[in-house]
């Protein structure tokens, strides 16, 4: 082709519209409308990718043209918990080296709030 030449380029739209008779725009669409939701509900960023592979066909004036929609939405954070250690190195909800209010008996003495053994 000589470079004087001004050359027509088609739209990447109509060309997206036909691939896979409209399937891969739907695709595109699914995958924009996932990610888009799981950045809004995450507030943190996600991709949306379309790769397309294009083969020759050994000079036939055709190709080969395959499409991968690919989405990769926002990774939402965990929730974790905390636990304590206890003296056998075990998990527990409770902390173990603290006295329960179950523990305490006796009465309290209404002035200084001490309580008072039985």
């Amino acid at each position: 082709m000589d470079t004087d030449e001004k050359t027509q380029v088609r739209q990447f739209s109509s060309f997206l519209a036909e691939l896979r008779n409209g399937a891969v725009n739907e695709e595109l669409g699914q995958a924009l409308a996932r990610v888009v939701k799981d950045v809004e509900k995450s507030g943190k960023a996600g991709t949306l990718n379309l790769k397309i592979k294009i083969t020759s066909n050994k000079g036939e004036g055709t190709v080969f043209v395959q499409a991968l929609v690919s989405d990769n939405p926002p990774k939402f954070d965990t929730p974790t918990n905390i636990f304590y250690v206890d003296n056998q190195f075990n998990l527990r909800r409770e902390d173990p080296r603290q006295m329960k209010f179950s523990d305490l008996e006796g009465t309290v003495n209404p002035k200084t709030g001490e309580i008072i053994p039985k």
